[in-house]
């Protein structure tokens, strides 16, 4: 929750510490989700899948910076 917060408010807002912990959190959770959707999904070719996931968390990004 705190690295979705993260990037949807913005590096600027949280101390320098956080920052760190946040990119440390969000690339953990893109490595976990690449290990399940290969072994647990035996998908070769998951970009498409990940790639939604992206765009939701950007429209999130853009509909809070438009409030």
């Amino acid at each position: 929750m705190l690295s979705y917060l993260h990037y949807l408010f913005g590096k600027s807002i949280l101390p320098e510490h956080i920052d760190s912990l946040c990119d440390s959190v969000r690339q953990r959770v893109f490595e976990g989700l690449k290990k399940y959707y290969q072994d647990e999904l035996k998908m070769d070719d998951y970009s498409v899948r990940l790639g939604n996931l992206i765009t939701f968390e950007h429209t999130l990004q853009n509909d809070y910076s438009q409030r």
